[in-house]
């Protein structure tokens, strides 16, 4: 029998495979069709702290360290090989159950007929929160900043990335940090520049569109 569950995040960029990752995470937590313990020997605490690692050196690479990116690409396998246990795991455990497949979080494989093509239904989209307003910009003393934009109930994380270029050349655009839900946006940046600052939302079904750029003079 073939696998009945996509787990392969081929395509995605390091952030969108997290947000799937978390999305795995939180379908998983309090589910009453694979309650822990696993009997593979992975956990919850497992998978939240190879989550949490994988963005600190998503946030560490930003600052296109060569020895930072290659720890990131790293942990990124260990996180496909966690979502393909993961996705064994539960195919194992739920059997021809689709509503407990689904309740995983996994894309489900559709398959019509003996010999035509897996088509996938999506659990997972890119096009998540589009951003279309900025956050408020205020500059404080020692050249910190800290940003202000609402906050929505499903948000798992928030990108933020600044520029002391050019805004509409996306190559100038340098991940700055990535924030908890609900947690005050401050941030230390380079005094006596012109800064731009924007973010985007990763929320469960995936990653929006970056927000309005704004923009402060740093002292």
């Amino acid at each position: 029998m073939g696998s009945k569950l996509k787990s392969s995040t081929a395509g995605m960029t390091h952030t969108e495979r997290s947000a799937f990752f978390r999305s795995i995470i939180t379908h998983l937590t309090n589910n009453s069709n694979f309650p822990e313990p696993w009997a593979t020997g992975l956990s919850l605490a497992i998978c939240l702290a190879l989550a949490d690692n994988y963005d600190s050196w998503i946030i560490a690479s930003g600052r296109w360290d060569r020895d930072n990116i290659a720890t990131r690409n790293e942990v990124s396998i260990e996180v496909k090989n966690l979502l393909d246990k993961l996705a064994h795991y539960v195919e194992i455990i739920a059997g021809d159950n689709l509503a407990a497949l689904r309740s995983s979080g996994f894309p489900l494989r559709h398959r019509h007929g003996k010999t035509s093509s897996s088509q996938i239904v999506p659990a997972f989209s890119s096009a998540a929160l589009a951003s279309s307003q900025g956050p408020v910009v205020e500059n404080l003393s020692g050249a910190k900043v800290v940003l202000h934009a609402p906050w929505a109930a499903d948000v798992i994380s928030r990108e933020v990335q600044t520029t002391t270029g050019n805004p509409a050349d996306e190559n100038a655009w340098c991940e700055k940090t990535v924030f908890a839900p609900n947690t005050r946006m401050e941030m230390d940046c380079t005094a006596g520049a012109n800064t731009f600052f924007r973010f985007r939302d990763v929320t469960g079904k995936g990653v929006g569109d970056w927000s309005k750029p704004v923009s402060t003079y740093v002292t």
